[in-house]
């Protein structure tokens, strides 16, 4: 079954070639730059939102979201994107920072935020009084991962000028509590956020002079596995036809309410395990998180999860809920006890989908490692502080959780960090700017610890120049916090003389495709990050292998394989690279 959906703004063009020609009624197009840290911005989007959504004429709002004053997560998921945006419009350095048409807005006649949209209403009025010199249909649904677009646009009047066709997936509704650290302005939710382009930043060209009924064809496919999507039935599609040289948005159209649909109607993924903090050696217990996935087509209620270390004996938990197509849910699973190895490995499997088996098998599994302690006989914290040392505070505790070593500003404390606000309360114990420490930490017994090293701010210590780290009496690097740059980092380490656990280990390898989706040649980069040995498959759609490469051990490094796909037929296929208790896995399309 295949449906297209809706579109926003569509005008089918009846042409008579000769004195009498259909137009189009030109959709209005406000952008804002905002961000999740900044007051006025709380203020200012609702207001908006709310009259676009009132306004008859035919509008649309476009989120883009910047880091300004401070870090922003949706930001994050696409930084290269949104400052290609910032960039297009001579450098956008202040938000809120509206656009209607492409055009700056001038906000200075404003008195009260109540005025805002009132200005914004009067520019959408002046934009869309003239009749578009474009018709533009847009279509786009979900297949396996993968979004497809189509549509056309129609000349309805001359037009010229260095035009682009930018075509911008967003999420129409983002709540804050999704977020991977939540904004700090007081929104809970943000409407209509960017989160990629289709076609590259750059949009794509279109021809330079139009004559009325010429024409051109939308037929875009963008593999959806590579982006940060926090829901996907919110997906959206937007279109925008804009001159280059003056900035203006001739028309625009937007696609939502997609459809959805994958192959198997009833299978589940380990989408991902959340990290697990490094343990001290010995008889241990951890509660993993599993991202469970939903990949079929129907809501997935129910799902069987199991998971084992080391390949020691399998828990199983029974997962009960209700997730749509490609939703996801963090699975606070039971704890697991094990005897750590030098080396342990974290292994998650889902058995089971909605009471039966899985029709796919070739997502199911993820795995992790987790990192152990080695040994010191004595640890000191070296810290460089930056230049808001009053904003550091640091603290280990023991297993009870009873302070044994605390340093810096006890105003900021454990819970008073990340607050996107300055100065933080003051204290005459903070440390000084700019300045070296070497702090000795006394362990009083054996027992597991833990250091938290916080920021009051948000943006560590890194950022403005400072570092901390961690050494055994030795000097041995245990801990690196070189780039520290966020609210809080935490290390456990465990007393006897003592053994310190350092953050995660590292990935013993990963890999990127070079282009997606695919033609003839499947591109492959290989990061090895240590020793390992390691495996390479491809399977299709039934989890049947199409490909299967030992590529035995390879030392740290990069390496790049290539493999002939003209032979396989289009559709959705995975890659699989293992390595020594590594499992990763990648989504590619290949279109013949």
């Amino acid at each position: 079954m295949k449906i297209i959906f809706t579109i926003l703004f569509t005008v089918a063009a009846t042409a008579f070639f000769t004195q009498i020609n259909a137009q189009s009624q030109r959709m209005g197009v406000i952008e804002t730059f905002t961000g999740a840290a900044c007051p006025p911005c709380a203020s200012w989007n609702p207001l908006v939102k709310a009259g676009i959504e009132g306004y008859s004429g035919g509008a649309m709002y476009i989120s883009w979201q910047v880091p300004i004053p401070s870090d922003d997560a949706m930001y994050d998921d696409n930084t290269s994107g949104v400052d290609a945006r910032r960039n297009y419009y001579g450098g956008v350095n202040a938000a809120p920072t509206p656009f209607s048409q492409g055009q700056s807005v001038d906000d200075s006649a404003a008195t009260t935020w109540g005025d805002v949209w009132g200005l914004h209403e009067e520019d959408i009025d002046a934009n869309i009084a003239e009749m578009s010199e474009f018709d533009l249909t847009l279509t786009a649904e979900i297949t396996n991962g993968a979004m497809v677009i189509g549509g056309s646009i129609a000349a309805t009047m001359m037009a010229s000028g260095d035009l682009s066709l930018f075509l911008l997936i967003g999420e129409k509704i983002i709540d804050n509590g999704d977020l991977s650290y939540p904004g700090t302005n007081g929104e809970s939710e943000f409407h209509h956020v960017f989160k990629d382009y289709v076609g590259g930043a750059g949009g794509v060209d279109l021809a330079a002079s139009w004559a009325i009924g010429d024409s051109y064809t939308i037929d875009e496919t963008f593999d959806l596995t590579s982006l940060n999507i926090y829901d996907y039935s919110k997906l959206e599609v937007t279109a925008l036809i804009q001159n280059n040289d003056s900035k203006y948005i001739h028309q625009a159209a937007r696609a939502s309410d997609l459809e959805i649909s994958v192959e198997f109607d009833n299978t589940a993924s380990a989408a991902g395990i959340e990290d697990v903090p490094a343990q001290c050696s010995g008889n241990i217990t951890i509660e993993p998180v599993v991202t469970l996935s939903n990949t079929g087509n129907l809501d997935l209620t129910s799902a069987t999860i199991s998971y084992e270390v080391n390949g020691g004996a399998a828990q199983t938990y029974d997962w009960t809920g209700s997730l749509t197509t490609f939703a996801s849910e963090d699975v606070a699973l039971p704890g697991y006890t094990f005897d750590t190895d030098a080396t342990n490995t974290l292994n998650v499997t889902i058995t089971l989908a909605n009471g039966g088996t899985d029709e796919f098998l070739g997502d199911n599994t993820a795995s992790t490692y987790i990192a152990v302690s080695p040994e010191a006989d004595s640890i000191i914290l070296e810290l460089t502080t930056d230049t808001y040392a009053d904003e550091i505070y640091w603290e280990v505790q023991n297993s009870s959780g009873t302070t044994i070593a605390s340093g810096g500003n006890p105003n900021v404390g454990l819970a008073n960090t990340g607050t996107g606000t300055f100065p933080p309360p003051a204290s005459a114990q903070s440390y000084a700017n700019e300045t070296d420490y070497s702090i000795g930490i006394d362990i009083p017994a054996v027992d597991c610890y833990t250091l938290y090293f916080v920021d009051y701010y948000g943006d560590g210590v890194s950022t403005y120049g400072g570092s901390y780290y961690v050494t055994d009496g030795g000097g041995n690097l245990l801990i690196d916090g070189t780039d520290f740059d966020g609210a809080e980092d935490i290390n456990s380490y465990k007393g006897t003389a003592i053994s310190f656990s350092i953050e995660e280990e590292t990935a013993k390898a990963g890999f990127s495709i070079l282009t997606n989706p695919v033609v003839d040649q499947l591109e492959l980069i290989l990061n090895i990050n240590q020793a390992t040995q390691t495996t390479l498959t491809v399977l299709d759609s039934q989890g049947r292998t199409v490909i299967s490469d030992g590529l035995g051990m390879l030392g740290a490094g990069q390496y790049n394989h290539s493999y002939d796909v003209s032979g396989l037929s289009g559709g959705m296929y995975y890659v699989t690279l293992t390595t020594d208790g590594q499992v990763i896995n990648e989504k590619v399309i290949i279109g013949q």
